[in-house]
């Protein structure tokens, strides 16, 4: 994690307290986390998704192929 000091270099505010730098780093860390479980979240699901749709191919494929067996 930031150190307030770095924190401090990169906002560049004078006015800030070590409060207010820690509870900004805080607060953007909370930030982050957040959006990291929400891609983490998209990404299972669509790997889900794609995993269903691979399985209702070869599932329609082998339909198809046992259907060219019984008719032929």
């Amino acid at each position: 994690m930031i150190s307030v000091e770095e924190a401090k270099l990169i906002l560049q505010d004078e006015r800030m307290t070590d409060g207010d730098v820690k509870e900004t780093i805080d607060a953007l860390q909370l930030l982050v986390e957040l959006m990291f479980d929400k891609i983490k979240a998209e990404r299972k699901a669509a790997r889900e998704k794609n995993n269903a749709e691979k399985i209702e191919n070869i599932t329609t494929e082998e339909t198809k192929t046992l259907k060219k067996k019984t008719d032929g």
